[in-house]
């Protein structure tokens, strides 16, 4: 936008140079886990090098700018004050324009403040702009929306305090008890615990922390050969729950805090579609990679008594944290 309204000429080389950025930033986002480095991290250096460089290069301006204005066809008279190159005020009376009275070359004529026309006025046509704002450069300093920023830093806080403190752990290990070993109810459990967790965490968070209870949980009941299933439905469920929420993940966040959505809104209108998704997705996991629950007593007794081994206190070092 910022090109387009300043039309200026954007050289081949300067083209080039945030051609191969913007190609960089890909395969840095792509080999994050090589570089050791969060998406956040990577993004943002890539960012600042952009604005400085274009600054540099002249595609981001550094006057002031009016944003939000429109331009008058047909208006009574207007009084007001412009603003020339060298950035001083003028005052200017312009006459009341109607279609059907414009002269015969179809232009209007500008007058200054003294009432008198502007030398040339008649040589070109003014198109009068009114309302609108100034915004004093660089433009992408008023441009951010800080209220987005808070709401990640927020989450951002919440998930790192609360992953440390042992909270989600501890809350799969009793899921894991309460399922008693059977292996459906596994699949149920984890893949609610999926949703929920992706809808107050970041997708790899939550990943993270339900992908690796899932393999030992996997491990200790024998049923090692179920893992890859349940690791893509997991995976399925990380996007589905991070629809629910407002602050599930930025687009979210970007898009709810831009239309002005508040978070019941966000939850009432996504919900159903969570609800019918997660359902599916279940009922086809469970016949696609033959998932079926413990049928004999002697199944479920042996698998409970594996399960009763878990002890989900094991993961909390700090119990003041945990509280």
């Amino acid at each position: 936008m910022l090109l387009g309204s300043s039309a200026l000429h954007v050289s081949t080389w300067v083209t080039v140079l945030f051609g191969l950025l913007l190609v960089g930033l890909i395969l840095c986002l792509a080999f994050e886990e090589k570089l050791h480095a969060k998406k956040s991290v990577i993004a943002g250096c890539f960012a600042v090098v952009c604005l400085f460089l274009g600054g540099a290069c002249g595609i981001l301006p550094f006057e002031d700018v009016v944003v939000g204005s429109h331009e008058l066809t047909e208006h009574g008279p207007v009084a007001g004050e412009y603003l020339d190159h060298d950035k001083t005020n003028h005052d200017v009376e312009i006459p009341a324009v109607d279609p059907a009275d414009e002269d015969d070359d179809g232009h209007d004529a500008m007058a200054d403040g003294d009432g008198h026309e502007d030398e040339g006025a008649h040589d070109q046509e003014i198109p009068v702009h009114v309302d609108g704002h100034r915004i004093h450069m660089p433009v992408y300093i008023p441009a951010v929306d800080w209220g987005v920023i808070a709401i990640i830093l927020g989450s951002s806080l919440f998930v790192d305090i609360t992953s440390k403190s042992g909270l989600f752990t501890w809350i799969a290990l009793k899921v894991t008890k309460a399922s008693g070993g059977d292996p459906l109810k596994l699949l149920i459990f984890y893949g609610l615990m999926t949703v929920i967790f992706s809808a107050v965490l970041n997708n790899v968070t939550a990943m993270i922390i339900i992908g690796s209870l899932t393999a030992v949980s996997l491990q200790k009941l024998g049923r090692s050969d179920k893992l890859l299933g349940f690791l893509l439905v997991e995976g399925l469920l990380t996007n589905i729950g991070g629809l629910l929420t407002l602050i599930s993940s930025v687009p979210n966040i970007i898009l709810g805090t831009a239309a002005n959505i508040s978070f019941v809104q966000f939850v009432y209108c996504a919900a159903p579609y969570v609800v019918i998704a997660t359902l599916v997705t279940l009922v086809m996991a469970a016949k696609l990679f033959k998932i079926r629950g413990l049928r004999t007593a002697e199944e479920k007794a042996e698998a409970a008594a594996l399960v009763s081994g878990f002890d989900e206190n094991d993961g909390i070092e700090s119990w003041g944290l945990f509280w």
